[in-house]
């Protein structure tokens, strides 16, 4: 029988004083890459962080004054009229100017109202 340990130190103590290694934890490429990424990705933030400040803080009054000048705007919508044609092109509808004098002539009903 083959033994699996070369000395009589119980399994759990050899754990503890031995060294114990990941596959791929020795590789310093990817530590190096692991700080690269890490850093360009703060870069990437601080930039976003930049940014907000200016819109927010420096920039923040014109954009206010933006904001209020579209919502409070008036543009009058003027009413498109025309003519009304079925597929033929056969005028089924069109519009006039209204009269809108004012007249004084009453229609003399003949009943009699009590």
């Amino acid at each position: 029988m083959k033994r699996i340990f070369h000395s009589k130190i119980s399994p759990v103590l050899k754990m503890q004083t031995s060294d114990i290694h990941f596959v791929g934890s020795k590789d310093p490429g990817r530590r190096t890459m692991f700080v690269v990424s890490f850093f360009c990705m703060g870069i990437f933030f601080i930039l976003i962080l930049i940014r907000l400040f200016n819109l927010t803080v420096v920039k923040g009054n014109y954009y206010h004054r933006l904001s209020e000048s579209n919502r409070i705007r008036e543009v009058p919508i003027e009413p498109k009229y025309g003519e009304i044609r079925d597929r033929k092109w056969f005028l089924l509808a069109e519009n006039k100017d209204a009269n809108l004098s004012s007249s004084t002539n009453y229609i003399r009903s003949e009943r009699i109202y009590y």
